[in-house]
């Protein structure tokens, strides 16, 4: 491993012989700086290198007509592959749908392809990428999300090493020499080592850069002095944000908040007991059952007959929770999310909400979703974040909204292998 010192040493010797010395040439200014890291400072770049360089690579490896001789070659498929990835239907938080690989995949984002990489992947080229391409695959699958999750363990840090470790080793095996590329070399000798040294992936990734460019490049809205447009557009925003206070009308401030926020905010927003409701309440078609475990979850709270109102969607821990009854959302999945009460962590689908009329406590009408621990989803557990799916309890139960924990992904696209999966964080990196 290369050092400051020796990085230094190397472009010093080659500054005086006039040649270059192990790739340095000449003396970086950054070397004056105290402090300052050369080797740990300077880290390779997740999203360039890894997405829009990695698993662009290998699109372009397993569909491209110019491989079509190759072990590896998938392209004759593509159709299959894309017919899997039209029937996925992520959760609203990963915000593009997934589009074909077929006639889109040199167009993808960078999020695109994340998405792709982390949950889409492996359930679409199942028995269609040969087995021994797909568990080196499911290895670079399984280390990144690792390292993107915002509680990583020391025990975790060591397999992700070994699974990108692995991934390297036999890419030069698999693919040959020639698509060796210095991505490749980074994500399976480097990635590691820098996610120790400053965290995870999406702590210092390029998506936030990424994401200001594009609101600088909102202020802008003429071809001339884009400067100036730009600095009036930074000192109009900041002087509404701190002179909000004195607009008197509350319904042009709060117009006001939501322009300057530049989010989308739900309408008709009640505050629950353990919740915010969304939309309307609606009368209930009693269920004897259910209104009897909802009941017992009440407890003394409540004096009189209990009256149970329906909704639709909830927000709680700071999610959006949707219910199967959302008709609204057709291609995304946001009712599948993961509880947490005393019987531990599981896994569900919220059938709907039922709001207690009085003591407006919120409660969720679930189905508990069966998985397959004992069946990996590939040869030798991996990628372990992938659960498979065998179907859902036929019982509804009954849980207070404040034991939803997040939303999962639930992939369906692969009717053969239905499976879910948890997000490894949610600071950013899926949108």
């Amino acid at each position: 491993m290369r050092t400051s010192e020796s990085v230094l040493e190397n472009s010093l010797s080659a500054l005086q012989s006039g040649q270059r010395v192990k790739g340095f040439h000449d003396v970086t200014p950054l070397a004056k700086l105290p402090w300052f890291d050369l080797v740990l400072g300077i880290v390779p770049d997740y999203m360039h290198g890894v997405l829009l360089g990695v698993t662009k690579q290998f699109h372009n490896l397993w569909l491209s007509s110019t491989k079509f001789k190759k072990p590896w070659f998938i392209g004759h498929k593509v159709k299959a592959i894309d017919k899997r990835l039209k029937n996925m239907k992520p959760p609203d938080f990963i915000q593009r749908l997934p589009r074909q690989l077929e006639i889109s995949r040199a167009y993808f984002k960078a999020s695109e392809l994340q998405a792709w990489l982390l949950y889409y992947s492996v359930p679409s080229l199942i028995d269609i990428l040969p087995e021994r391409y797909l568990q080196h695959f499911a290895s670079l699958v399984e280390g990144v999300y690792i390292l993107l999750g915002d509680n990583i363990t020391p025990p975790l840090l060591d397999l992700a090493r070994d699974m990108l470790s692995n991934f390297y080793k036999n890419h030069q095996v698999l693919y040959g020499d020639a698509n060796c590329s210095l991505n490749v070399h980074n994500v399976g000798a480097h990635l590691v080592t820098y996610v120790q040294a400053w965290g995870p992936l999406w702590a210092w990734s390029c998506f936030p850069f990424e994401d200001l460019n594009g609101a600088l490049l909102d202020c802008v809205h003429g071809t001339g002095n884009q400067c100036r447009q730009l600095i009036w557009m930074l000192y109009a925003q900041n002087s509404l944000r701190a002179n909000l206070h004195l607009i008197a009308d509350k319904k042009i401030q709060s117009f006001a908040q939501q322009m300057l926020s530049g989010e989308r905010s739900l309408q008709n927003v009640k505050k629950a007991a353990n919740c915010q409701v969304a939309g309307a309440l609606r009368k209930w078609t009693v269920d004897n059952e259910i209104y009897n475990q909802t009941c017992s979850l009440l407890g003394p709270n409540c004096v009189n007959r209990p009256v149970f109102l329906q909704a639709k969607r909830i927000i709680v821990n700071g999610h959006v929770i949707y219910s199967r009854l959302y008709e609204r959302m057709k291609k995304h999945c946001g009712f599948a999310v993961l509880i947490q009460d005393s019987g531990g962590n599981y896994m569900a689908f919220v059938e709907y909400f039922l709001c207690e009329r009085d003591v407006k406590t919120v409660f969720a009408v679930i189905k508990r979703l069966l998985l397959d621990f004992d069946k990996p989803f590939l040869m030798h557990g991996k990628p372990r974040h992938l659960l498979r799916i065998t179907g859902e309890d036929n019982k509804y139960s009954v849980v207070p909204v404040d034991c939803i924990l997040e939303k999962i992904i639930y992939l369906s696209g692969n009717s053969n292998h239905i499976c879910v999966a948890r997000a490894p964080n949610f600071c950013g990196h899926c949108r």
